[in-house]
């Protein structure tokens, strides 16, 4: 993307400079643009090209949620982006949420106590949970890992969108889960729910 900016602002520059030689009155002034043609054009683009990456990632993550709706996927361990194959949402006056997505390895399930919007927090002594089970390997955000203090099952659960009309659910989650003997652990993050139908209960 970067070379093809390049080629476009270059071309352009060119282009100017060939009706310039077509004049002969003009034609010095012609000799000096092609001198400074580079620099001016490294200079643009330093200032340029940040912005112009940045909108286009921008542009291209929300594309990315549109155009795979629904989804559940989130980044694990920082390297890999987990992404269900087949999602469920169970809704249930007395136990909450419960969101479940499983891919071809492992299974995600996230639990809130209540339907309703809001950040749930997770941890050892929260009624919301996450659990990532990978065959008979299960970790929880219940769990804290035995290496130090601070390995402790952590992280959030947050509902932004309860569409009652169209029957989804939209929120993001992160979060640190530990095996229920705390030697081994799991991270996700910029974890998403987008509009995921419910396929138990109602809204």
């Amino acid at each position: 993307m970067r070379a093809q900016i390049y080629y476009i602002f270059t071309f352009y520059n060119l282009l100017f400079i060939f009706f310039i030689f077509l004049n002969p009155d003009t034609k010095s002034t012609g000799y000096e643009l092609i001198g400074s043609l580079y620099i001016k054009t490294t200079v643009v683009m330093k200032k340029i090209l940040p912005t112009l990456l940045i909108m286009l990632t921008l542009f291209g993550c929300q594309d990315n949620i549109l155009s795979n709706s629904p989804v559940l996927r989130g980044l694990q361990n920082g390297d890999f982006v987990w992404r269900s194959s087949y999602s469920t949402v169970v809704v249930d006056a007395s136990t909450g949420l419960t969101i479940s997505g499983t891919d071809d390895t492992g299974t995600l399930t996230l639990q809130v106590p209540t339907v309703a919007l809001g950040t749930f927090v997770l941890g050892a002594d929260a009624t919301a949970l996450i659990t990532y089970s990978v065959g008979n390997t299960t970790y929880s955000t219940k769990n804290n890992g035995n290496a130090s203090i601070v390995y402790l099952g952590d992280g959030a659960i947050t509902i932004d969108e309860l569409d009652s009309v169209n029957g989804t659910v939209t929120g993001s989650f992160y979060f640190n889960a530990y095996t229920a003997d705390g030697e081994r652990g799991i991270n996700f993050s910029e974890g998403i729910i987008y509009k995921l139908p419910v396929s138990e209960g109602a809204l």
